[in-house]
C-alpha cells in the first residue's frame, strides 16, 4: 500500500478518483466500509460523496439488469474497478450489493465528512481529557462570540476604574489621529487573532501581562518614539529656519518639491523619513540648484552649502542609527491598545464558554494540537487508530498546518500498518488562505510544510517520504477544448508573474482534452472605467444583459447561465439590474430569508412581542397587511388620524385593531407561548400556511435550531437575528429555470454550462495586514511579542523578506480566484473588464494588465478595440430530458393547534384512577396548588393558564377553574383573608415535638392573632375540623394563643365554616 498523492486540476475528475479508490477498498472487503475515513472541506462536498458511492454502489450491484443507458454512469468505472482490484465483474457486482445493504444497515459508520465534524466527534468524545465542559455547544461563527465579548468589556465602562481609563484613552489616541473614536468596530475586527491558528504561541505569551502593564508600555512606548521625534524635528527646524532665512524658495533647489528644501521641511513638521534619491543626489553629485535659480539663489546655496551638509549627516548619522527600531516602535503603537485589550476580551470569552458552555469550532484544533505534537502514539487517538485503516483527504490545499498537523498520528499509523492513504488537492484553487488553508503544505509533500524542531514530527515526515506515491490527473472532463487550451495558455503565462518558490503550484498545468469535446467559445469584453465610472458600470450591466439574450437566442436556458462576481455588493448590483429587466434570478441576496416579506412580518410580530411599545414593528405589520391587501390603507390611516385627533394611543389598541380585521392576535397569550410554538401560531393567525412558502419553512428551522441550541426566548432570537440575518440564506433545489449569480468563492467546485465573469478588475491585495513579531528590545523589556502593521514601511526594517513573502502571497490568491473563476465553464466563457491605465500597469497587479498582457502575449491586443473572442459561437440542439421529475412538490404548509389535536400524557390518569373516576381529586389538586401560589385575585387567571400552557389542564378546567376560585372574592368572609395587612405562609411545614411535620394551605398573622385556614373540594367531613383542631394545638405549643380556624369548601357551591 502507499501514501498516494493526487495532484489534480480543475474538471479533472477528482470525486470521480476519490469514490474510484474508495469503492476500491470496499469491494475487496465489503465489511472493510468502517475502516475507512474520507475528509472533504465542506458539507456540500461529504453530501455529493456519498451520494455518489451509494448511487455507484446501486449501480453496480444491479449491474446486469440495467440497460445500456442506465450503465453509462459506471461504463468507465466498472472497467477501472476490475483492473485495479483484479476481482471479476460478478464478484464485483455481488460485493457491490453486500456493502450497499451494509452501509445502509450500518449508516452511522458510513465515515464520509468534513474535517470539522471529524475533530468535533474526537473532542466531544474526550472532553474530560482536554478540558472542556462535557455538554458543551459548538459555535461556528467566531464573529458572533467576539461581537458579544467586545459589546460586554464596552459595558464595563464606568465599572472598572483601570479599563475606563484604558478605553477612553483608546478612543483619544485614535481622535488625535484623525480617526473615529468609536472603538467597538476596531476592537472586534481586531479581536479575531483569538480565533486565527497562528497567533495562539503569541496571545500565550501576552498573558502574563495584565492591563495596568500594557499602560506602563504604552507611556514607555510613546515616550521613546516621542524623543526620536524630537530629535529628527530639531535638525530640520534648525535647517529650516536657515532657508527661510536665506529667502531659498523650495523651487530653486534641485528637483524642488521633491528636493533639499521640502525634505527638511517636513522634518520641522515632525514628518521623520529618509531622504529620498533626489536629496541624496544634491550631496553625493553635488547637485544643489534647479534650472530656476537665479544667481542670487545660487549664492545663497552655496552660502549654506556646508551648513546644509553637516545637517544631512546629522540627520542620515541618527537614522542609520534608529530609523529602523523608530518605524517599529511606530508601528507597534497603533495596535498596542488593542494588544492590550486582547487579554480581557479572551477573559469574557472564556467566561461566556464557562457560563453558556459555548466553544468556537476553533478551539477544538488547538486542543489537540496540545497533545498530538509532543506524544508519539497520542491517547486520543488509540480508539481511533484501532477502527480507521485508511484515510482519504480531499481538497487538501484549503487544509490549515494545525488540521494537517493533527491528522498526521492518524496516517503515521495506518502507512505503518501497510495500509492505503490517499490525499487530493489542487493548489490552483486555493483560495480560502484568509482562514487558515497553506497551499504550500499540500505543494511540498511528503515534506511537512514548517514543521516544529521535533523530533516525533520529522519521523512521521519520514514515513510519509518512504511511501510517497505522486500521481498527476491531467485530463480535463468538464470544458471543451478551446476552454481547456485558452486556461492551458494563460495561466502557464500569467505564473510568470509568481515569484519563483510560488511557481511549484503551476507546475503540471497544463490539461488533456477530450478530442470531440470541441464547439468552446471565449469573449473579452473591455470599457474605459477612469473616464466615466458610473458609464464603466452601465455598459457592463447592459453587456451581461445583451449576452444573456443572445445565449437564449443560440438556445441557451436560464440555468444554464451563471455570473460570477468577486464579492457580495457587486453580485446585489448585478441581481438588481436584471431583476429590473424581468430575468428570474437566484443569489445569496435573493435567498436571504431576510428578503422575504414573510419571514420580515414574523420578525416584526416577534419584535412587537418582545416590546408593546415598538412602533416600528407595529407600522411594519400594518404596511404587510395593506401589501398584501387583509386591510385597506385608507382605514388604517382614518384610524391613526383620529388617534392623533384625540391623544389616544394606538398602541393600547393594536391588539383590537388587528382582531377587528379578523386576525386573532391576543398578546397576552402568545408571549407565554415556547418560541417555535408562538411562532406556528403567529403563522396561522396571519394565515401563512395557505401556500408552502420555502423561507416560512426555513424560518422555523432557525427557530427550532436556535431554541434547542440556545434559549427559547424572543429577546435572545431577536438579538441573534439582527446580526445573523445578512448571512441566513435559503437552500434552493437544482433545476430551478434562473440566472445563478454567485461569488467565485461559493463557484469553487461547481460546473456550469457558461459563464459570465463582470467587473473583473480585482487587484492585488494583502490578505493579511499585521504582522507578529519576536520582541528584544532593551527599553521595552516586559514586551516579548508585538504585531506590527503590515506595510510598506516595513522595507527600511530587518522584516521586509515578511513583506515581500505576503505581497508574493498575495499575488498567489489573486491568480488563484482567476484560476477557480475562468474554469468554471463547460462551454462558455465571458470575461467583461476595464482597460487599464497606465498608472494601473505601473501598479500592483490586477486582473485587466493580467489580460492586456495574456493578448498582447499571443498578438490579438489591437489598440482602441474592446472585443475580443476566441473560438465560435453556435446556436446548440435543445435536448429533451430523459429524466422524468420524480421530485415530490408540497403544494400546501401545514400547520395545526397542537393543543386541540392530543392530550397530554399528564391527564392519562383520568382515564384509568379508580380512586378517581371522575377526575375530581386530581382537578382539587390544582386548586390547592393555584391557591398555594395567589397573593390576591389578580393572581387567579395567570396561574390558571401557566397549568393550561404547561399542559396540566385542559381548555375547560382552566376556565372552570378561574371561574371557581373568583367567587371566592364574593364571600365577605373570606375576601378579607387576602389583603395586603397579613404576614401570609402558604404550605408552610410545621415541625412538631414527636418529629412529625404538619402542613395547614394557609396561615396569616396579624399582631397577636393567628387564622388558620383549610381548603376541600369535596364534601364536610368531621375529620376536616379534627385536622384544623390539631394544627391549632400544635401553634398554642409554639405560643400562639389567639387562633381563628376557617374550612373553606370550594365546589358549585362555596361553603365557609369559621371557629
Amino acid at each position: 500500500m502507499s501514501f498516494s498523492v493526487y495532484k489534480s486540476s480543475a474538471g479533472s475528475g477528482k470525486t470521480y478518483t476519490l469514490v474510484k479508490e474508495y469503492l476500491a477498498l470496499v469491494l475487496l472487503n465489503p465489511y472493510q466500509f468502517k475502516s475507512i475515513l474520507a475528509i472533504t472541506f465542506t458539507n456540500k462536498a461529504a453530501a455529493e460523496m456519498k451520494q455518489r458511492v451509494l448511487q455507484t454502489l446501486r449501480l453496480l450491484s444491479a449491474y446486469h439488469e440495467l440497460s445500456s443507458d442506465e450503465r453509462k454512469p459506471i461504463q468507465h468505472l466498472l472497467p477501472d474497478l476490475i483492473g485495479q482490484t483484479g476481482l471479476k465483474e460478478a464478484d464485483i457486482c455481488r460485493n457491490a450489493a453486500l456493502t450497499l445493504s451494509l452501509i445502509l444497515h450500518n449508516y452511522s459508520n458510513f465515515a464520509v465528512g468534513t474535517i470539522d465534524s471529524f475533530v468535533h466527534r474526537i473532542v466531544r468524545t474526550f472532553a474530560h481529557d482536554l478540558r472542556l465542559p462535557l455538554n458543551f455547544n459548538v459555535e461556528m461563527d467566531g464573529e458572533t462570540l467576539i461581537s458579544q465579548a467586545v459589546d460586554l468589556l464596552i459595558d464595563r465602562m464606568g465599572n472598572d476604574e483601570l479599563l475606563t481609563t484604558f478605553l477612553f484613552d483608546f478612543a483619544r489616541s485614535k481622535a488625535d489621529n484623525d480617526k473615529s473614536w468609536h472603538i467597538e468596530n476596531d476592537l472586534k475586527k481586531f479581536a479575531k487573532i483569538l480565533l486565527e491558528e497562528d497567533s495562539q504561541v503569541k496571545i500565550e505569551k501576552l498573558k502574563m501581562l495584565e492591563l495596568a502593564d500594557f499602560k506602563i508600555i504604552l507611556t514607555q512606548l510613546t515616550q521613546l518614539i516621542k524623543s526620536f521625534d524630537q530629535k529628527g524635528t530639531a535638525i530640520g527646524s534648525e535647517v529650516w529656519r536657515k532657508i527661510k532665512e536665506n529667502n531659498i524658495p523650495h523651487a530653486v533647489f534641485f528637483q524642488g518639491d521633491k528636493g533639499f528644501g521640502k525634505y527638511f521641511e517636513k522634518l520641522s513638521q515632525g514628518i521623520i523619513a529618509k531622504p529620498n534619491n533626489y536629496v541624496k543626489k544634491a550631496i553625493e553629485e553635488d547637485k544643489w540648484q534647479s534650472g530656476k535659480a537665479t544667481a542670487e539663489d545660487k549664492m545663497n546655496i552655496d552660502n549654506l552649502k556646508s551648513f546644509l551638509i553637516e545637517n544631512y549627516h546629522k540627520i542620515n548619522n541618527l537614522l542609520e542609527t534608529d530609523y529602523e527600531t523608530y518605524i517599529i516602535r511606530n508601528s507597534m503603537l497603533k495596535n498596542l491598545y488593542s494588544l492590550g485589550l486582547l487579554n480581557e476580551i479572551e477573559k469574557i470569552m472564556n467566561e461566556m464558554r464557562e457560563n453558556e458552555n459555548v466553544i468556537h469550532i476553533s478551539e477544538f484544533n488547538k486542543r489537540i494540537s496540545d497533545i498530538v505534537v509532543n506524544e508519539p502514539i497520542p491517547f486520543i487517538y488509540e480508539r481511533l487508530g484501532e477502527r480507521f485503516k485508511h484515510f482519504l483527504l480531499d481538497e487538501f490545499q484549503d487544509t490549515s498546518i494545525l488540521q494537517w498537523q493533527n491528522l498526521l498520528p492518524l496516517l503515521d499509523n495506518s502507512l505503518a500498518e501497510n495500509n492505503f492513504n490517499m490525499i487530493v488537492g489542487d493548489g490552483k484553487q486555493a483560495i480560502y488562505r484568509f482562514r487558515g488553508g497553506e497551499v504550500e503544505q499540500f505543494a511540498y509533500l511528503p515534506h511537512i510544510y514548517k514543521k516544529p524542531d521535533n523530533e516525533i514530527i520529522k519521523e512521521r515526515e519520514n514515513t510519509l517520504i518512504r511511501n510517497f506515491d505522486p500521481q498527476f490527473l491531467q485530463n480535463n472532463f468538464r470544458s471543451k477544448a478551446e476552454i481547456v487550451n485558452f486556461n492551458n495558455q494563460f495561466f502557464r503565462f500569467v505564473s510568470n508573474y509568481l515569484a519563483d518558490n510560488l511557481k511549484i503550484i503551476y507546475d503540471n498545468l497544463e490539461q488533456k482534452f477530450i478530442p470531440e469535446n470541441n464547439g468552446g467559445y471565449i469573449q473579452f469584453d473591455f470599457f474605459d472605467k477612469d473616464a466615466d465610472k458610473e458609464q464603466y458600470q452601465q455598459n457592463t450591466f447592459d453587456t451581461v444583459l445583451s449576452t444573456i439574450n443572445q445565449l437564449l437566442n443560440d438556445g441557451y436556458q436560464w440555468k444554464d447561465i451563471t455570473i460570477l462576481c468577486r464579492n457580495n455588493k457587486q453580485a446585489n448590483k448585478v441581481a438588481c439590474f436584471l431583476s429590473d429587466h424581468k430575468i428570474d434570478i437566484i443569489s445569496s441576496e435573493s435567498l436571504l430569508l431576510n428578503a422575504s416579506p414573510h419571514v420580515r412580518l414574523m420578525i416584526a410580530l416577534l419584535k412587537l412581542l418582545g416590546n408593546s411599545n415598538d412602533l416600528i414593528s407595529k407600522t411594519q405589520v400594518v404596511q404587510y397587511l395593506i401589501a398584501t391587501g387583509n386591510i385597506q390603507e385608507e382605514l388604517f390611516q382614518d384610524i391613526l388620524k383620529n388617534s392623533i385627533q384625540n391623544d389616544t394611543s394606538l398602541n393600547k389598541k393594536f391588539d383590537a385593531f388587528l382582531n377587528e380585521n379578523n386576525f386573532a392576535f391576543d398578546s397576552k397569550h402568545l408571549v407565554k407561548l415556547p418560541l417555535y410554538e408562538l411562532c406556528e401560531t403567529l403563522i396561522r393567525i396571519f394565515k401563512l400556511n395557505k401556500t408552502n412558502n420555502p423561507y416560512i419553512q426555513f424560518f422555523l428551522d432557525c427557530i427550532l435550531n436556535f431554541s434547542v441550541k440556545k434559549t427559547a426566548n424572543i429577546i435572545d432570537f431577536i438579538a441573534w437575528w439582527e446580526e445573523q440575518k445578512g448571512k441566513i440564506s435559503l437552500k434552493t433545489p437544482s433545476g430551478i429555470n434562473a440566472v445563478n449569480i454567485m461569488t467565485v468563492h461559493k463557484s469553487k467546485g461547481l460546473e456550469f454550462r457558461v459563464v459570465i465573469f463582470p467587473f473583473a478588475e480585482d487587484k492585488q491585495r494583502n490578505n493579511k495586514d499585521m504582522l507578529w513579531i519576536d520582541l528584544e528590545d532593551n527599553e521595552l523589556p516586559s514586551l516579548k511579542t508585538a504585531l506590527l502593521s503590515l506595510n510598506k514601511q516595513l522595507e527600511d526594517t530587518r522584516f521586509v523578506e515578511s513583506y515581500k513573502e505576503e505581497t508574493e502571497k498575495s499575488k498567489l490568491d489573486l491568480i488563484n480566484l482567476l484560476y477557480v473563476a475562468l474554469t468554471r465553464p463547460s462551454e462558455r466563457l465571458y470575461i467583461i473588464s476595464n482597460l487599464p491605465s497606465a498608472k494601473q500597469e505601473a501598479a500592483n497587479l490586477s486582473l485587466p494588465v493580467l489580460f492586456k498582457d495574456y493578448l498582447q502575449y499571443v498578438q490579438l491586443w489591437e489598440e482602441g478595440k474592446t472585443t475580443y473572442f476566441i473560438g465560435k459561437t453556435s446556436q446548440i440542439l435543445l435536448k429533451a430530458s430523459s429524466k422524468a421529475d420524480n421530485m415530490l412538490y408540497m403544494n400546501d404548509f401545514y400547520s395545526f393547534d397542537w393543543q386541540k389535536r392530543i392530550i397530554v400524557s399528564n391527564l392519562a390518569p383520568a382515564n384509568w384512577n379508580t380512586e378517581d373516576p371522575d377526575g375530581s381529586r386530581r382537578f382539587g389538586n390544582f386548586i390547592h396548588l393555584v391557591l398555594s401560589k395567589i397573593k390576591n385575585q389578580s393572581e387567579i387567571e395567570k396561574e390558571a393558564v401557566e397549568l393550561f400552557t404547561k399542559g396540566l389542564i385542559t381548555l375547560k378546567e382552566k376556565n372552570d377553574l378561574i371561574k371557581l376560585l373568583n367567587k371566592l372574592w364574593l364571600i365577605d368572609e373570606v375576601k378579607h383573608l387576602f389583603e395586603n395587612t397579613f404576614e401570609a405562609k402558604n404550605e408552610a411545614e410545621i415541625l412538631l415535638s414527636n418529629g412529625k411535620t404538619i402542613r395547614p394551605d394557609r396561615l396569616l398573622f396579624k399582631a397577636d392573632e393567628v387564622f388558620i385556614i383549610d381548603y376541600k373540594t369535596g364534601k364536610p367531613e368531621d375529620s376536616h375540623k379534627k385536622q384544623l383542631d390539631h394544627y391549632q394545638t400544635a401553634l398554642k405549643e409554639m405560643g400562639y394563643n389567639k387562633i381563628k380556624k376557617y374550612l373553606i369548601y370550594i365546589n358549585e357551591k362555596t361553603e365557609v365554616v369559621i371557629w
